[in-house]
């Protein structure tokens, strides 16, 4: 994901919450920076939460599925699913 884009999806967020998910500071000793607000701090949380969840009620599902791989391809071709959350999308 670009900068951009990120600062596009922070700022969709905020105007969602009514308030800011993150705080900024220009300049200073350290070059200015970020840090999650609290209410920042509990939607990523919420959102890895979701994640979890989701993820193990995807389980059957992705078991029948892997089943579909493994009986429809060379062993030397087969791949298991990724359970893995998707980065940057």
């Amino acid at each position: 994901m670009s900068f951009r884009q990120a600062w596009l999806l922070l700022k969709a967020i905020e105007e969602m919450f009514g308030q800011p998910v993150i705080e900024t500071q220009r300049g200073g000793s350290r070059g200015g920076g970020s840090a999650l607000t609290e209410l920042g701090s509990l939607v990523i949380a919420s959102y890895r939460q979701l994640e979890r969840a989701s993820a193990s009620a995807a389980q059957k599902e992705l078991a029948a599925l892997e089943k579909r791989i493994d009986s429809g391809a060379p062993a030397a071709k087969r791949r298991k699913l990724s359970r893995k959350p998707l980065k940057g999308h």
